[in-house]
């Protein structure tokens, strides 16, 4: 399993993501980067901020800048699976994730970019009860990723064919 941002505009989003996938094993993500979020080195308030979001986890997952998200997507092997606040999307709790799948998750503001959005194989769905229209996108991204992992633990769990 991957996982794909497609242009964050949060930098504390991106430190509470970064926690999250180090705390669920995911070691390694791919962001289209248009807000230059993700740099080399940051200075001393924005580097004392990322440590207190991310508890420190955010030196520990390996962000790699994607400068062509269309290129990027057709080079992988796996379903893309674009994570959608859209109610005609399949449920998370009766989708199959596969271990080559590529999660996708959109921007705070926009969403997945409709470029991005038609390469994608599947789109799944968080239902949600309540009149918010979404969820924040670190939470979205912690309860995907929660699922992908108690898929594959599930002794039921089965591979489509």
């Amino acid at each position: 399993m991957q996982v794909f941002l497609d242009a964050p505009q949060d930098f504390e989003h991106v430190c509470v993501i970064s926690r999250t996938l180090e705390a669920l094993g995911v070691r390694r993500c791919y962001v289209y980067d248009t807000n230059r979020l993700i740099r080399p080195h940051y200075g001393k308030s924005r580097t004392r901020r990322l440590k207190k979001v991310s508890a420190g986890a955010f030196f520990r997952v390996g962000f790699e800048r994607v400068e062509d998200p269309v290129t990027f997507l057709c080079s992988l092997p796996g379903r893309s699976i674009a994570t959608v606040p859209d109610r005609r999307a399949s449920p998370l709790s009766t989708f199959r994730f596969r271990a080559d799948d590529v999660l996708v998750f959109g921007s705070e503001g926009r969403g997945i970019s409709p470029e991005v959005l038609s390469l994608c194989d599947e789109r799944v769905t968080i239902p949600q009860q309540g009149a918010t229209q979404s969820l924040n996108l670190g939470v979205a991204v912690g309860i995907v990723l929660f699922e992908t992992l108690r898929q594959r633990e599930s002794p039921d769990a089965t591979e489509p064919d």
